[in-house]
């Protein structure tokens, strides 16, 4: 099957009106960020199989964001990914023939120099493997991007925290913790939460300057504001405080 590569030009208006869709209901401006600059190497390719596509996928060439873009495809039918500024995630399929079918919740807008892969992959009729390649393209099989297997290291193995976590509670009550590209924020049932967060050894997730506003509620446990850092299995999150000692356990949600 052969596929023909798209301009530079026509890559970055795709991006653009993909991420503009994919943000529809976040708030803010942003610039789209920008595309790959060469999307070569899409010759003689075969349709990508679930197994083809499980794991994280990055381009070839660097890019002035702050964190790497990338797609990750987790074998729960699920993906996450990021611009190098802005997370999203959603759900995704792939047929004997390549076709896919993706979904993609809402995303933040904020302005990247990076490469618009979630909004890429939104866009994206089929899926090819050239060589070691996974190609993405349209429903004409013109290619949208070239990817390869994201390095070790490169892609925090803990990708799939983003989205939103939530634990147990009496009715009235909120416990969450909502993870973006870099950054969380939540609420313990009392006082809302915000920091950072980076990838640590395998599923582990570090967070970083966990801040809470200070109020008081009578009977509530406000058990979420002492965690550092929380362990992923699959759609279970594990929750530890600052002694390694689990706290607690969130589940994750969509």
């Amino acid at each position: 099957m052969k596929l023909h590569a798209v301009t530079t030009l026509g890559l970055a208006a795709l991006g653009l009106a993909a991420v503009m869709s994919l943000g529809a209901c976040a708030s803010g401006a942003s610039s789209p960020a920008s595309s790959p600059a060469s999307t070569n190497g899409a010759g003689e390719a075969d349709p990508a199989t679930e197994a083809d596509l499980v794991g994280a996928w990055v381009t070839s060439e660097s890019y002035g964001s702050p964190n790497t873009p990338f797609l990750d495809f987790a074998d729960d039918g699920t993906w996450t990914g990021s611009d190098g500024c802005n997370g999203v995630q959603g759900e995704w399929a792939v047929a004997a023939d390549g076709s896919l079918t993706v979904s993609a919740g809402p995303s933040t807008l904020i302005a990247c120099d990076g490469a618009a892969l979630p909004a890429m992959l939104s866009s994206a009729a089929v899926a090819f493997i050239d060589g070691d390649s996974l190609v993405l393209a349209d429903a004409e099989e013109e290619a949208l991007v070239t990817l390869v297997r994201a390095p070790d290291g490169m892609v925090p193995g803990a990708g799939g925290v983003i989205g939103t976590w939530t634990a147990d509670a009496p009715d009235g009550v909120d416990v969450f913790l909502t993870f973006t590209d870099g950054k969380v924020t939540g609420k313990d049932g009392c006082n809302n939460l915000m920091g950072s967060w980076s990838a640590g050894e395998g599923s582990s997730v570090v967070l970083s300057g966990l801040a809470s506003t200070m109020m008081y509620c009578e009977g509530v446990d406000t058990w979420l504001s002492k965690a550092v850092g929380l362990t992923l299995d699959g759609r279970t999150a594990v929750v530890l405080d600052d002694t390694g000692t689990m706290i607690g356990t969130l589940t994750k949600q969509g």
